[in-house]
């Protein structure tokens, strides 16, 4: 019986989440009270904006990949521009339709592997990609908490508890690595209190084991650290900054292609706190508690009889627009793997 819905699962899992998904937006759509003036909104709507939406959230794929076809190079390994792009397709992919993006970094490692990128090398390059992507977000988290007095913007308590916790499981990574590198005797105590802690809380069945496994995963941040080279790593975190830039810019964009004008400043920062809140959610993309985040935090910038439509726009070109091109992609994959094995045995 598990081994049948595992099976069911693995085969029509896209399409439930999808379906999922779309329900969940049809919910909020029909019990939204400006529901009919969300029609007149549509009036409004620039198709060449709403394109271009699209367009520019494409380019996350291509920062992204940049930053994988730089990272490779400082550990020697000629990965091509087009397959970290492909490689990022994937990842991004079944890191929206699996809870909590976990199905992300292992699909990227099967694939940079059946590619011929050797195991380590690929741990090592996924793991800096990891590494200086967190230190961008993290820097944007610290430097919204300042400014959040200074430009007026005010959240609910929840909101703020959301992004606090968010903002500690974020520097949680950068934290143990730099404290490794400095104080490796306090650190190795640290993570062994934490795992005995975690045994007390029968979080854990096996103190030893994810002491074992904590400190090998540090290890190998810390080694994957050790590689950086410095011209590499100035190109790395300014794409990773024009991908950090270009994904909470485009609530603003969605906004303008609906001839809805809001502040570009204070559209970053609660993109930052709705995406930080939200991350950690149980739900596949976030489904639900994004949708729901984006009303609470939006509602006074947004016109009533426009959020939704914005909403929807925001969420197809950020969410659904990775679905699509990643089972495109995967298609592609499938095809051409089937038409190489067709031309072995011919």
């Amino acid at each position: 019986m598990i081994k049948k819905t595992i099976d069911f699962f693995k085969k029509y899992g896209t399409w439930i989440i999808l379906a999922v998904n779309i329900c969940v937006l049809a919910v909020i759509i029909i019990t939204d009270e400006d529901f009919s003036k969300g029609f007149i909104a549509l009036e409004k709507l620039s198709p060449f904006m709403m394109v271009m939406c699209f367009a520019v959230f494409a380019l996350t794929f291509v920062f992204e990949g940049l930053q994988f076809y730089y990272i490779t190079r400082m550990f020697g390994t000629k990965f091509p521009l087009g397959a970290s792009i492909h490689a990022i397709i994937v990842e991004r992919y079944y890191s929206a339709i699996t809870p909590t993006c976990i199905g992300g970094q292992p699909a990227l490692m099967f694939y940079l592997m059946h590619r011929g990128v050797p195991g380590p090398e690929a741990a090592s390059a996924m793991s800096l990609r990891f590494i200086l992507y967190q230190f961008t977000l993290v820097a944007g988290l610290l430097a919204l908490f300042v400014l959040m007095p200074i430009i007026g913007i005010s959240i609910n308590a929840v909101m703020m508890t959301a992004l606090i916790v968010g903002t500690l499981v974020a520097a949680a990574v950068p934290l143990v690595i730099l404290l490794f590198a400095i104080f490796p005797k306090i650190s190795y105590k640290g993570i062994r209190l934490i795992s005995d802690l975690a045994y007390k809380l029968r979080i854990t069945k096996d103190a030893d084991k994810l002491y074992d496994k904590v400190t090998d995963t540090v290890m190998m941040y810390s080694r994957s650290m050790k590689r950086l080279r410095f011209r590499y790593t100035v190109v790395v975190i300014f794409f990773a900054i024009a991908q950090f830039a270009t994904i909470m810019s485009m609530p603003y964009l969605a906004s303008y292609a609906c001839s809805v004008e809001i502040p570009y400043i204070e559209s970053f920062s609660y993109t930052l706190i709705l995406n930080t809140a939200v991350a950690y959610m149980p739900t596949p993309g976030a489904s639900g508690a994004a949708e729901g985040a984006f009303f609470t935090l939006f509602k006074d910038m947004i016109p009533a009889a426009s959020i939704m439509i914005v909403m929807l726009l925001w969420r197809l070109a950020s969410y659904y627009f990775v679905i699509i091109s990643g089972m495109i992609e995967s298609g592609i994959m499938a095809i051409s793997s089937a038409f190489k094995k067709h031309k072995k045995t011919a």
